[in-house]
């Protein structure tokens, strides 16, 4: 049983750190300043366009959902073994990361 428990707990941060790796790549496509401060607005968006057309932002945001919903799922699941609390936190704090929008 703690062997379960322990697999569980392994699937939901695995799923959990996708979703930030995700967010973490959104961060550097959206934000225009970061890296180089000279960076002009009409580079920036030439720069995210090429993102965009490329797929990239399109598959992160489409991995961060898949491991999302995943994780949501195994949280089904280990009701029994966690407090309500615990398991409210983290299917929170999985709407939030795929929600945010800065």
């Amino acid at each position: 049983m703690l062997k379960k428990a322990w697999k569980i707990v392994l699937a939901v941060v695995l799923a959990l750190l996708v979703v930030v790796l995700g967010y973490v790549a959104y961060v550097f496509i959206d934000y225009h300043r970061i890296g180089n401060q000279e960076l002009t607005r009409a580079e920036f968006q030439h720069c995210l366009q090429i993102i965009k057309q490329s797929g990239a932002l399109q598959y992160a945001q489409d991995q961060a959902q898949d491991s999302a919903e995943k994780a949501l799922a195994v949280l089904d699941n280990v009701s029994e073994n966690w407090g309500n609390s615990q398991v409210e936190f983290l299917r929170d704090l999985t709407s939030y990361l795929l929600t945010r929008t800065h």
